[in-house]
């Protein structure tokens, strides 16, 4: 599998994760209230023996929800580091290199642009001729070259522009942002766009607190579990406790 499609696929499950909460809490919720139904109409329980089964039931509901949890919490933040590490990989591959004539000849060109700034004494012109080169720079390799070498092209045009320098930094800029998009390939904008967008990923809350599910399970098992929804590795279950009694 390439990075690209590594990258792709953390974020498809992302997006999986968080279309299958609402369908976690529901069946959760709705599993519990069937069985508290059943306690409900036991004839043989007092009103005290329900509401002490209730009360279990919640708990016994509860912990299963908050293992349905942790795996979710798990495989989300997972997947965001996988995307958060392919995403990296592809912005530090460099662009596929053209055939050994196109970078001959665009060697040829881009130091005949050099030499021509250096003897160049109108800054207009030297503008032009920047921007010119610039912009028939349709290979993400060869825009790279450019953007390595952009620092000694833009010393060029401000020695010739002299107390003019305000004036042409805008036009460099803008020349700049141009070569820079064009040095990324398809993949590495998509790639830097993932990127920047996993930033607050990890652990971010997976069920948004007081949004329909959260509420939802603290209806159905209580605040505590509620406020554990986001973060089940920090909620101790009962087995747990036993375990480490033991």
């Amino acid at each position: 599998m390439t990075k690209f499609n590594e990258m792709m696929e953390s974020v498809a499950k992302l997006q999986e994760i968080k279309g299958s909460t609402a369908g976690l809490v529901s069946t959760s919720r709705n599993l519990f209230r069937e069985e508290a139904s059943k306690i409900n109409q036991d004839g043989d329980l007092s009103p005290g023996g329900k509401a002490k089964a209730r009360t279990a039931l919640q708990k016994q509901y509860g912990e299963a929800f908050i293992k349905n949890a942790r795996q979710l919490r798990e495989d989300y933040d997972k997947a965001v580091v996988k995307a958060s590490v392919a995403a990296e990989f592809l912005l530090n591959e460099g662009p596929t290199k053209p055939s050994p004539t196109a970078v001959a000849s665009f060697e040829r060109e881009f130091s005949t642009l050099k030499t021509d700034l250096m003897l160049e004494t109108r800054p207009d012109e030297a503008m032009r001729k920047v921007k010119a080169f610039a912009e028939a720079q349709n290979d993400a390799y060869l825009a790279k070259q450019v953007l390595n070498d952009f620092p000694s092209v833009v010393q060029s045009v401000l020695d010739i522009a002299g107390s003019e320098k305000a004036k042409y930094k805008l036009d460099l800029q803008n020349t700049l942002t141009s070569v820079r998009d064009k040095s990324m390939t398809g993949e590495q904008k998509k790639a830097q766009e993932i990127h920047a967008s996993m930033a607050n990923e990890f652990g971010r809350d997976i069920f948004l607190q007081n949004g329909i599910e959260y509420n939802a399970i603290q209806e159905a098992f209580g605040p505590q579990f509620a406020r554990a929804a986001n973060s089940p590795q920090y909620y101790v279950l009962e087995e747990e406790k036993t375990n480490e009694q033991s």
